[in-house]
């Protein structure tokens, strides 16, 4: 007998293919329906499509965490049902990168300045960024003007205040408040001339029992959260990153997005669509 699960009232009011439940404060509405010591990061803070309830699962329902609530300092949630849509809300590392060939990076001259990231046991994932930009790796993969310049990227976990329709197939607007937001990597280069400003969301990858997938709302909230601070005429390119051990080296998934310009107007979750995407082996083993 499965345990019973936190979303289940929320669920049950939602009559209809296509609907929406909330925004409403989470720990308010679990001591309501008597789930007091529920999580509220593990239930609302959904980054793949492994960790959804299984009761969202099952009825094609997506969660999304929406910063705290005015005046108080609880955190909102809301639900989107979308009957047979539920993929709308993530990628999948298989449709985007199985079919690709692996591309050998050829790497730079002066091997040793990669010394750090062959004796480190682990690394994080802002340092497979780091490696990716130091290389010239996501200049190749990006086709960006300058192939070996070095690139220094900022980052930050900070909160953010944004508003988004949860899917195109609702009139519904979400609004974002004052919530926390991780930005892995942002970097400003020209690409056909133009100045454009790419931002990195990076996964890793390691192990059988990793997640396959990503929520979009990964990519999303970082650019809703930096959208209206860059000048309009800077194109602003969502990439999912995510990196696997290869054979005595790294392989680089890349794909660049494409969607809305938040600048314009209201954007959906599930415009984020898929623009190319490339892998790259990392050879680790040269010293």
């Amino acid at each position: 007998m499965t345990d019973p699960s936190v979303f289940e009232a929320a669920i049950s009011s939602i009559t209809g293919h296509v609907g929406v439940f909330g925004p409403t404060s989470f720990k308010a509405y679990a001591n309501k329906h008597g789930f007091p010591n529920a999580n509220t990061a593990h239930s609302i803070s959904i980054d793949f499509i492994e960790k959804l309830d299984p009761l969202l699962y099952s009825n094609d329902t997506m969660v999304f965490r929406l910063g705290v609530s005015e005046g108080q300092r609880t955190t909102n949630f809301a639900l989107v049902k979308c009957k047979g849509r539920l993929k709308d809300f993530f990628l999948f590392d298989s449709e985007i990168y199985d079919n690709l060939p692996i591309i050998e990076f050829n790497i730079p001259k002066d091997k040793r300045k990669y010394l750090p990231y062959i004796i480190l046991p682990d690394l994080t994932e802002i340092s497979f960024v780091h490696l990716g930009l130091f290389s010239g790796l996501f200049a190749n993969a990006l086709n960006l003007d300058k192939k070996r310049d070095i690139i220094i990227p900022a980052s930050t976990h900070s909160t953010f205040t944004f508003s988004f329709k949860p899917h195109s197939a609702l009139p519904d607007i979400f609004h974002h408040n004052k919530g926390q937001v991780e930005i892995d990597a942002v970097f400003l280069e020209k690409r056909g001339g133009v100045q454009t400003l790419f931002l990195i969301e990076a996964k890793n990858g390691f192990g059988n029992t990793s997640p396959k997938t990503l929520s979009k709302h990964k990519l999303l909230y970082p650019l809703l959260s930096i959208a209206d601070k860059v000048p309009a005429e800077i194109p602003i390119v969502p990439i999912y990153v995510k990196v696997q051990k290869g054979n005595n080296g790294l392989v680089f998934n890349i794909a660049e997005m494409k969607c809305g310009d938040p600048r314009d107007g209201l954007i959906s979750i599930d415009e984020l669509l898929l623009e190319r995407a490339s892998r790259y082996f990392f050879p680790l083993s040269f010293l």
